[in-house]
């Protein structure tokens, strides 16, 4: 699937300006990370990359700089977009679903018992930076299984939080 970009003519000097700078950094993002992929030999033809969303928008970016990529790119590979559901009370669980799926990218949502865990601990107990590693650390090996059952050869450099 192609992605389709939706110019909309920018109606005051100021706003042409940011239109103009964000394709500018929109183009210069790509230009690197296609330059370290290649550099760096990151994806090879036939791999099936798997895109880690954190729900952050370096990993939304990432996805949209692979999404481009993949179209433009001399080799072909498959990207499977993936996400640990957190279970954040009063975040709608449709938006991520419903997104990926108007891209046309291939995703497993997985879930994470660890904002159960945090709502259940007592309002003035806080995780030290190593805590929150550590529970960063035990969301991340559950993707090696999915990793697996979606036969990726490559997981994105985007931490999941």
């Amino acid at each position: 699937m192609e992605t389709i970009a939706i110019r909309i003519q920018p109606r005051s000097t100021r706003e042409r300006k940011e239109s103009y700078e964000a394709n500018k950094l929109t183009k210069r993002l790509r230009r690197l990370a296609g330059g370290a992929i290649a550099d760096y030999g990151m994806i090879e033809d036939g791999d099936r990359v798997m895109v880690c969303l954190s729900g952050g928008k370096d990993s939304y970016a990432l996805l949209d700089i692979l999404i481009h990529l993949r179209s433009h790119a001399p080799i072909r590979f498959d990207i499977v977009a993936v996400n640990l559901d957190q279970k954040q009370p009063g975040f709608p669980a449709h938006v991520l679903p419903d997104y990926l799926t108007r891209l046309g990218v291939p995703f497993r949502i997985g879930s994470s018992a660890w904002m159960s865990i945090r709502l259940t601990m007592q309002p003035w107990f806080f995780l030290s930076s190593g805590a929150a590693a550590c529970a960063r650390n035990s969301g991340a090996l559950r993707l090696v299984p999915m990793r697996s059952s979606h036969a990726c050869s490559v997981i994105s450099p985007i931490a999941v939080a």
